[in-house]
């Protein structure tokens, strides 16, 4: 009877110790994910408000300049056709063509920078959101995929695209509530 006790109890001790054995192992264990990094950008709803915000700003641009254009265009066929051009009215159409490429110059210029500045923050705020999903849910490693040498294989299984995805959308939305 006292053998059988003795036994038990160190059938007990023996599963407790390979639990916590595994237990232990499981949690040193290194946890690897990645990402499409293109997937994810395009996907971020930042990025998607951000481009409209561009689109709107740069169609109404393009709308002016169009129309100055337009103008320009107009007046150089009628000073073209009129054989006895006042001179003031050609350096007047002069002086509004330069004022129209600086325009342009300028339009190009702000658009670059805009765009610059507009991707610097999409990533910005992504990079922090993908190190907020990788320590809320256990993440060692998060890798990026995508062309730029960062990860050349994983197993579909490590894939974290979506998760990561849905969780930076869902913290973006929730910040712009708050």
């Amino acid at each position: 009877m006292w053998i059988k006790r003795i036994l038990t109890t160190i059938i007990i001790i023996l599963t407790l110790v390979n639990l916590f054995l595994y237990m232990y192992e499981r949690q040193s264990r290194p946890k690897f994910g990645y990402i499409d990094v293109e997937q994810v950008f395009n996907g971020f709803h930042l990025k998607k408000e951000l481009q409209q915000k561009f689109q709107s700003v740069h169609d109404a641009r393009k709308r002016v300049l169009d129309s100055i254009g337009f103008e320009l265009q107009v007046e150089n066929k009628n000073l073209q056709s009129s054989p006895n051009s006042d001179k003031k009215k050609m350096l007047s159409f002069l002086q509004r063509k330069d004022e129209y490429l600086e325009r342009l110059d300028k339009f190009k210029k702000d658009s670059d920078e805009m765009s610059v500045s507009y991707d610097e923050q999409i990533v910005s705020q992504l990079n922090q959101y993908v190190q907020d999903y990788g320590k809320e849910n256990g993440f060692t490693y998060i890798f990026g995929t995508g062309g730029s040498g960062t990860l050349m294989y994983a197993e579909e299984a490590q894939n974290v695209t979506q998760g990561v995805m849905e969780y930076l959308n869902q913290k973006y939305v929730g910040k712009k509530t708050n």
